[in-house]
């Protein structure tokens, strides 16, 4: 399977109403500023990202490469925290789903493992472990419900990337004030 414009196109029924939801909202928390800018393209990667892989299982290199090099670009352009904090990012959430590929002898896959590199291009490294949390929550909930629905069984494989791009796109929206509502506990 390789990545097309043809396979990018067919993704449009689902892509534009979800991406124009995803501006208005965006648009409403912060105007035009560089968060939304940020936010906006950061969404058209999740979005597409989410969309081929629920359908085809798949993550294409290309399209995560496009998105590591966007997001590099803007961190640098408009965000003050350093660089370390970014290899940080990318290096904690790829370990972490390096690792598990390692243990679960190759049930995530390759490309959640790359996905989450990627992500470590735009959020900081509590931001990507706050992600993962999320992601693992939300995708563990899903399984549950596809088994007790009788939807899939335990041989079914269920892909891994909807449910780390609806987390990030949790965690960009509203990561900083779950992060302060975590930390008025400690």
């Amino acid at each position: 399977m390789r990545l097309t414009w043809q396979l990018i196109a067919r993704q449009q029924k689902a892509f534009l109403p979800l991406w124009l939801l995803w501006s208005v909202f965006l648009y409403q928390r912060g105007a035009f500023s560089p968060w939304t800018l940020r936010g906006v393209l950061l969404g058209i990667f999740l979005l597409l990202i989410a969309l081929i892989d629920g359908r085809y299982g798949y993550i294409f290199d290309r399209l995560l490469l496009a998105m590591a090099a966007m997001g590099l670009g803007c961190e640098v352009l408009l965000s003050p925290w350093p660089g370390t904090e970014m290899l940080l990012g990318v290096f904690l959430g790829s370990g972490i789903l390096l690792l598990l590929r390692w243990i679960s002898r190759g049930g995530v896959g390759a490309g959640d493992v790359k996905f989450m590199a990627a992500l470590g291009c735009w959020f900081s490294w509590e931001e990507i472990l706050l992600t993962l949390l999320f992601a693992f929550w939300i995708g563990g909930f899903a399984a549950l419900w596809f088994l007790g629905v009788r939807r899939k069984n335990l041989r079914d494989t269920l892909p891994f990337g909807p449910f780390l791009a609806g987390s990030a796109l949790l965690v960009f929206w509203a990561g900083d004030a779950i992060m302060a509502w975590y930390r008025s506990f400690l």
